[in-house]
């Protein structure tokens, strides 16, 4: 028989600065290599940065939430590599972990078509923990 898994959370207090843009109520739930996984619970500001000051090496599920209903994406750790849902309109049909190339509000970095093929790793469901070949990314 299954038994529920509880992931552990942590509640980062709030900085008592209203903000429209991070203000959303978040629920993140991390999957780490050093830390296992668990639950960070906050405002999406001060979530993000608690994250990015206290942990390495993790991908995430950011979870934001406004008069019931929620909204949310996948984040990776590290900066232009992006987690892919799967997609109708690309026919892609697999989750994808793979470095992008930003423009606009993420950056400008190049990356060759060479390294995104060699770097693309594809699913049928995402991992529920860090695996190893997370770690070449």
């Amino acid at each position: 028989m299954n038994e529920e898994k509880k992931y552990p959370v942590i509640k980062v207090p709030a900085s008592g600065n209203p903000d429209w843009f991070e203000g959303a109520r978040t629920m993140c739930f991390v999957y780490s290599r050093d830390h296992g996984n668990f639950i960070l619970e906050g405002y999406r500001g001060e979530v993000d940065e608690y994250l990015k000051k206290n942990y390495t090496h993790y991908f995430c599920y950011i979870s934001m939430w406004s008069n019931g209903k929620s909204r949310g994406h996948w984040n990776f750790w590290k900066d232009n590599i992006g987690i892919f849902e799967p997609s109708k309109h690309h026919k892609s049909w697999k989750w994808q972990i793979r470095p992008y190339t930003g423009g606009g509000f993420f950056g400008n970095k190049r990356i060759s078509d060479e390294e995104i093929i060699r770097k693309t790793f594809c699913f049928k469901r995402l991992p529920k923990r860090w695996i190893p070949e997370f770690n070449k990314l």
